[in-house]
């Protein structure tokens, strides 16, 4: 009987590294990250960072917190109030496409312009393409200054790659990089999905991160076999 060399792969949760140092700098994020790093110099109360899922917009928001002392606020689902929002000065809102109270964020706003505090909003929209019904909350979003996050250049896209390789633990060589690099579509998503994948198969055959693995799952979850 031949036993079945393939074993389970137990994926384990990792720990993302959220250091400013840990943040992959290049042509396509420099603007957002130039937000974060004059932080506390801003005159405006409130800065927009506009970008596509996986972007690292969460990444920035959790490097601003810990400058700021600033206080991240889940704005969701409707009726969702919580006092202690008023107990703080900065706060961070993410996902604005995904905001259903438009009467609450408005009042969170006006509450912590007139405390003198700042806010850090993330969506993966600009506000003039979102519904918003309210005119004054309309008119104050675009007023705030948009700071957008665009696909990965190639100096973003390597650097995110070690990065989601060693957020696993694993260190893969740089001509594994670079093979990856000049074939993977430029999505924040698909370097996720990528990465998440190769580690699965390398622990289920028990086999190093080399050039045949990494070509056969770009195959599989990227490109149509001819």
């Amino acid at each position: 009987m031949i036993a079945n060399k393939k074993q389970t792969a137990f994926i384990f949760k990792y720990r993302p590294a959220y250091e400013r140092s840990d943040f992959i700098v290049g042509k396509s994020n420099y603007e957002a990250v130039k937000w974060i790093d004059t932080w506390p110099n801003w005159r405006e109360n409130g800065i927009i960072v506009i970008g596509p899922q996986g972007s690292g917009k969460s990444h920035l928001v959790s490097v601003w917190r810990k400058k700021s002392f600033g206080q991240e606020v889940i704005l969701k689902y409707k009726n969702n109030f919580n006092e202690e929002i008023f107990k703080q000065k900065n706060i961070a809102i993410e996902n604005l496409q995904e905001i259903k109270d438009y009467d609450y964020l408005l009042h969170i706003i006006n509450y912590i312009s007139e405390k003198g505090g700042k806010i850090l909003i993330t969506s993966t929209k600009k506000p003039a393409h979102l519904k918003i019904n309210l005119a004054d909350l309309s008119s104050r979003l675009l007023a705030y200054p948009h700071a957008e996050m665009k696909p990965p250049s190639d100096d973003v896209l390597e650097g995110l790659l070690i990065k989601l390789f060693l957020d696993r633990g694993l260190k893969v060589s740089k001509t594994v990089v670079k093979y990856i690099l000049s074939r993977i579509e430029r999505t924040y998503d698909n370097a996720k999905l990528l990465v998440f994948n190769i580690d699965k198969r390398a622990l289920e055959e028990n086999r190093a991160i080399t050039i045949p693995l990494v070509k056969n799952e770009i195959e599989k979850f990227f490109y149509k076999k001819e």
